[in-house]
């Protein structure tokens, strides 16, 4: 009898215990999920409020059209110098020179309008895998604690099984 007892106590313990580093297990990945979510969440407003026009690539490449555009106008000027020609003519290339410029802006602002796109599907991908993640979890938790409940009614079944009333053994 001392045994069958000691067999159920040694089960629920080992249940218990089982149980509670599941549960430590089950904080810690929830820390890391809440830190990868707050690292998420930083990334996307670093990159998604960003201004496009400010980036490294969008002042290089206007650093490259106001070049091209100044040489034009110098070359321009230098012809209506060597040549006679009009004033208006160098005002001309000026223009031209301007309104390439606003095609320019105009293009960059669409490039950062498909990055912010871009930068909106990846935080959907990333939100939707940390939401798996903690599923998962919340999943393994109930089927951990339906395990639980589970030995323990086994350790018990076949703790009183083995257990004899003395009624019953003289007989």
């Amino acid at each position: 009898m001392i045994g069958a007892i000691a067999g159920v106590v040694g089960g629920l313990v080992s249940g218990f215990l089982g149980a509670s580093q599941s549960r430590k297990a089950a904080r810690e990945k929830r820390r890391e999920l809440a830190r990868q979510r707050a690292a998420s969440d930083a990334w996307y407003k670093r990159n998604y409020y960003q201004d496009y026009l400010n980036t490294v690539e969008a002042q290089n490449a206007l650093k490259r059209y106001r070049n091209a555009w100044a040489e034009q106008t110098q070359q321009a000027r230098a012809r209506q110098a060597v040549t006679g020609g009009t004033p208006e003519q160098a005002q001309a290339v000026a223009e031209a020179g301007g309104e390439a410029m606003g095609n320019v802006m105009g293009t960059l602002a669409a490039q950062g309008q498909q990055n912010k796109q871009a930068i909106d599907a990846q935080k959907l991908a990333m939100d939707a895998n940390i939401s798996q993640q903690q599923a998962a979890i919340a999943e393994a938790e109930q089927q951990a604690g339906a395990n639980l409940i589970n030995n323990g009614i086994a350790v018990a079944t076949s703790a009183l099984q083995g257990f004899e009333p003395k009624s019953a053994v003289k007989a």
